[in-house]
Formats: structure tokens, sequence, C-alpha cells
């Protein structure tokens, strides 16, 4: 054999073991990391503990956090039913406003009408009565025109009979 090829050997092995040394290194490393760990956990049974009553209060409040997200949305939920319910309370309160102002103005209307109707009726039964009188007076009128027409139709005789017998005494 010559140097070249134990040279190659010795390198090819040389590189192989240290491959096997870097893994055993990282091994070792391991090793030594989870025994660090399993120290700290073993040797301190209070930083356990206290470690697992962490992990339940957080746990707790995870579990009352999703409760309260949960009570959260339903609130929200409700209120968006009750904001709803209430919309349509005021358009139904609006609709019986609207009615109730149309009743109103129905019956101010209806005041008004019968108001000017009274006032009709009262002036009607003023134009009666100016009209009774008036009849009162033309019947009055006709009467006295009557009696003035018997009066002359006696004076125009008293007259016709004196001059006769003026007539005659001459």
């Amino acid at each position: 054999m010559n140097c070249t090829n134990v040279n190659l050997e010795y390198k090819s092995a040389n590189k192989a073991l240290t491959t096997e040394l870097d893994r055993y290194k990282e091994e070792v490393k391991d090793l030594k990391e989870r025994q660090n760990v399993e120290n700290s956990f073993s040797g301190s049974n209070e930083q356990y503990a206290e470690i697992e009553r962490l992990k339940q209060t957080l746990s707790e409040q995870v579990q009352e956090k999703d409760s309260l997200m949960k009570t959260v949305s339903d609130l929200k939920n409700d209120l968006k039913m009750e904001e709803n319910r209430n919309i349509d309370r005021e358009i139904a309160l609006e609709k019986k406003i609207k009615q109730l102002d149309n009743i109103i103005f129905k019956r101010e209307l209806k005041d008004i009408f019968n108001n000017f109707n009274q006032y009709l009726v009262d002036e009607l039964a003023d134009v009666q009565n100016v009209f009774y009188q008036m009849e009162q007076a033309v019947e009055q009128h006709r009467l006295e025109s009557k009696t003035f027409e018997v009066k002359m139709n006696q004076v125009l005789s008293e007259n016709e009979r004196l001059l006769a017998q003026a007539i005659d005494h001459r």
C-alpha cells in the first residue's frame, strides 16, 4: 500500500469518526438539557405544583372568557332583537299618531262644518224673519192701500153726490 492510499483511508476514517463524534456531542447536549429540565422539575415539586395551578387558572380563565364572550354575543343578539322590536313599536306608534291626527282633524273639520252650518241656519232664520217682516209690511201696505182706496171711493162718491146735489140746487 502506498502512502497516498493510507492517507486517504485515514482521512476517510477521520471524517467518519469526526461525524460520529459530532453526533455523539449533540446527543450528550440533548441529554444534558433533558436532565437539566428533569432536575429543575424533580428538584422542585413546588414549582411543578405552581405550574399546574397556573395551568388550571389559565384554563378556568379561558373558560370564563369563552363564557363571557358567549354572554356578550347573546346580549348583542338580544339588543338587536330589542332594537328591532322598538323600531316596530315606533312605526306602530307613528301609524296610531297619524290615525289620531286624522281623527282630530276630522273632528275639528266636523266642528267647523257644524259651526258653519249653524251660522247658515241662523242666517237663514234671519232672512226668513226679514221676509216675514216684509210680507207683513206688504200685507199691511195692501190693507192700508185697500182702506185708502175704500176711503177714496167714499170721498169720490161723496164728492159726486155733493156735486150732483150742487148741480140739482142750482
